[in-house]
């Protein structure tokens, strides 16, 4: 079994903001990647702090060796430009995100707005599916207080080549100095028949967690769940994954929604979600990308061929909460 002080040296720990800009110029093109956070203040909110979150699966995003095999566009930079104009037209604008599946932190850097910050890591397998969180001018993502890697490495005990560890960072308001929130951006093991893994990497998040469990805390990314007439077991996995960061030693729960987020030919599934501790509210339903639930085709990125080509076989999901 390969442990945690191999993935540590293996993914050269969390890179951050500036470190990230500087070494993505250099041997690494890295960039630190998610959403940004975006603080807003109003009457109805009673001056709470309001943040739009966003999750995404940009499927192989960044490898060329995959665009035949996906049947991707000819050239890396016609995907390049097509997701950032997905983004700005049909996302945008967000305040925190994360994103699955980066193949090349470069590209992903190039399709984010101007000012955003990332934090994620360096893999010494250049086909590896990092995962990113990002941030907006107004934020910046720091390491926990109780651990400066910024990474939960053990969710990738299993396989150091494509395993994926969290990413664990506090979103800190830049003019304030405050920790705003603290995000965990996940890309779980896939399939049915590895649901009991799944548990086993959500349970890590959460022993994770108990070195601060009363901290605004937020668990999004791919979950890979199914249903638990899929995998076997008592529940479905969004109940079962609940109940495992509730060991953190603050309740969890799953943000509901009802809409599939991801979607090939006939293959649908609801893999993606926020799942928040109960000091965040949410404070809006979670809005799917309607690409993956549509019954006909629309124009342009509502044509099912056309986003799977060019986009995602994922589609982006966000929400609102209160802090």
């Amino acid at each position: 079994m390969i442990g945690s002080a191999f993935l540590r040296a293996a993914v050269n720990g969390l890179l951050l903001g500036e470190e990230m800009t500087k070494r993505g110029a250099g041997k690494y093109p890295v960039l630190l990647g998610l959403c940004a956070l975006f603080m807003t203040s109003n009457a109805e909110a009673n001056n709470k702090r309001v943040l739009q979150l966003g999750t995404f699966n940009i499927r192989w995003f960044g490898s060329a060796e995959h665009d035949r095999t996906y049947q991707f566009p000819s050239t890396k930079s016609e995907r390049v430009g097509a997701v950032k104009d997905f983004l700005d037209k049909e996302v945008f604008p967000l305040d925190v995100v994360s994103f699955e599946e980066i193949v090349d932190l470069k590209a992903l850097r190039m399709v984010l707005p101007r000012g955003w910050t990332c934090a994620t890591y360096l893999h010494p397998n250049p086909l590896h599916q990092k995962v990113a969180v990002c941030a907006s001018g107004e934020f910046h993502l720091a390491p926990v207080p109780y651990d400066n890697d910024g990474l939960i490495n053990e969710l990738a005990y299993y396989d150091a080549d494509r395993a994926r560890p969290a990413v664990r960072v506090d979103v800190v308001e830049k003019k304030t100095g405050l920790r705003l929130v603290r995000v965990v951006a996940v890309h779980l093991k896939s399939a049915p028949h590895f649901a009991l893994l799944r548990l086993k990497q959500v349970g890590m998040i959460a022993r994770d967690l108990q070195h601060e469990p009363y901290v605004p805390t937020v668990v999004m990314g791919d979950f890979n769940t199914f249903s638990a007439k899929q995998t076997g077991l008592e529940k479905d996995d969004v109940h079962l994954i609940g109940y495992q960061l509730s060991q953190s030693g603050t309740p969890f729960k799953q943000v509901p929604h009802s809409s599939h987020t991801y979607r090939q030919g006939s293959l649908r599934g609801q893999f993606d979600h926020f799942y928040v501790n109960n000091l965040v509210k949410a404070v809006s339903v979670p809005q799917t990308f309607s690409v993956c639930n549509n019954k006909n085709d629309g124009p342009g990125y509502k044509n099912r061929s056309h986003y799977l080509r060019y986009v995602s076989d994922h589609c982006p999901v966000k929400m609102k909460i209160t802090l």
